[in-house]
């Protein structure tokens, strides 16, 4: 490895240690948003389901 591929290794490290927390908390958010999104059209095609078999 020269220099050249260390300085831009380390460089790379401290680049995603700086962003990996905020970025890290908005993949959390976005995973919790799309479970959330995900079991409301569970429910809202259950209550579909239920009208039509008249229960």
């Amino acid at each position: 490895m020269t220099t050249v591929d260390i300085i831009s290794s380390i460089v790379t490290i401290l680049l995603a240690g700086i962003f990996a927390q905020p970025l890290g908390r908005k993949l959390v958010d976005w995973q919790k948003k799309r479970e959330e999104q995900r079991k409301q059209r569970k429910q809202n095609k259950n209550q579909g389901q239920d009208a039509h078999n008249g229960k």
